[in-house]
């Protein structure tokens, strides 16, 4: 009798704790999930996001080979139906492989791997927008940095996370730059206000969900402050963007980062979730993730792209992981403890945090026994 198979692994996932409970919460809205677990997969042992999914998975890193086959195993072993990726190099790596993935029954939220390349290159998508009209800042040539009007901005032509991305206030500063990295492309510098879109594009083709949000903090390339606002002009150019890839075969979550001043740009594209996209959920409630979630067992999603809650604010904080030897000896804020019964948690202020301390250490290992971590030995 073949398994049923509907728990949800989210690859790379270590540090994002609020997509693991936002997913667990819209579980319960759908018959075919509903019970579902939620796992994390890193390839750190111990991870944040692995405290609050029902189970942790230490995997090798992205750039093994054995990385892809390694997670169909954990899927096959644990009854894995949706498998979620939350950045952009896993996303490359694993929609190469989707075939794999296809063959275990298990569904890849994820573009084509033409649209996850064409977004990866940035010199790809560029050449692609203007081609489409859609308005992004003019690259540059090497060749024309003596001629150029400054400051430009600089970035890795493959690159995440505005990992290696400086601004170049004049041509020596470019000239160093290109020196240091010889991957570098340049692009007029854009300033304003920096804005991102999450949207949605079901099976069909159409974009169903479409949240333009402020970035009103951002730490790392990531939106630690954000803010979601009406704004037709960035709506609509977000929207096109989305309507063009989607023409182009993207299915999925996408994410669009533009920055309105003097000019308006879309500055980067990526096809997935963005880390910030809690908000945009909370401001659909909950409607992007379900919708992921429905599409990735079969049902086709419909919505209204501009329905979403305008002025809903994001204010993401640090927490802490207090361990040793592999073993956790104290997470902050606390784990909610969750009742399989009914998916209902208890309060957190009901169980207040205590100082790490000896009395402390076989209350954590025993937690931990229970409920945090699942030691995979399962071999093929």
């Amino acid at each position: 009798m073949k398994r049923e198979r509907r728990n949800i692994l989210v690859t790379c996932g270590g540090k994002w704790v609020g997509h693991i409970l936002q997913l667990r919460e819209v579980t319960q809205r759908i018959d075919t999930l509903r019970g579902a677990k939620v796992f994390v997969a890193d390839c750190q042992p111990v991870t944040p996001a692995g405290q609050f999914a029902d189970g942790s998975f230490q995997v090798p890193a992205i750039a093994d080979a054995a990385y892809p086959q390694e997670l169909v195993r954990i899927c096959r072993n644990h009854d894995v139906k949706i498998l979620v990726p939350l950045i952009d190099i896993d996303v490359q790596r694993l929609t190469a492989s989707r075939e794999l993935f296809v063959a275990e029954d298990v569904a890849l939220v994820g573009p084509p791997a033409h649209i996850a390349e064409l977004c990866f290159d940035k010199r790809c998508f560029s050449r692609w927008a203007e081609k489409r009209g859609i308005p992004v800042p003019k690259m540059i040539d090497s060749m024309a940095l003596d001629a150029a009007t400054y400051p430009l901005f600089a970035k890795p032509a493959r690159g995440f996370g505005s990992i290696g991305a400086k601004i170049c206030r004049t041509v020596d500063e470019a000239r160093q730059a290109e020196k240091e990295r010889a991957d570098l492309v340049f692009e007029e510098y854009l300033s304003g206000t920096e804005y991102s879109a999450d949207g949605y594009v079901n099976r069909a083709g159409t974009c169903t969900v479409c949240v333009v949000r402020v970035r009103e903090k951002v730490v790392g390339g990531e939106a630690y402050r954000s803010r979601t606002v009406q704004e037709p002009e960035v709506f609509h150019v977000a929207y096109r963007t989305i309507e063009a890839l989607a023409a182009e075969g993207h299915r999925g979550p996408i994410n669009v980062q533009i920055i309105r001043g003097d000019k308006l740009g879309v500055i980067d594209v990526n096809p997935r979730l963005g880390s910030a996209s809690l908000l945009s959920n909370q401001a659909t409630d909950g409607r992007l993730f379900e919708g992921m979630l429905r599409e990735a067992v079969g049902e086709t999603v419909w919505g209204d792209p501009t329905d979403y809650r305008v002025g809903l604010q994001l204010w993401r904080f640090l927490g802490e992981v207090f361990y040793q030897d592999d073993r956790v000896l104290g997470v902050y804020p606390q784990v909610p403890s969750v009742s399989k019964g009914t998916g209902e948690e208890e309060s957190p202020t009901e169980k207040p945090s205590q100082p790490i301390g000896p009395h402390f250490h076989d209350h954590m290992k025993r937690k931990q026994d229970r409920t945090l971590k699942i030691h995979d030995t399962e071999r093929p």
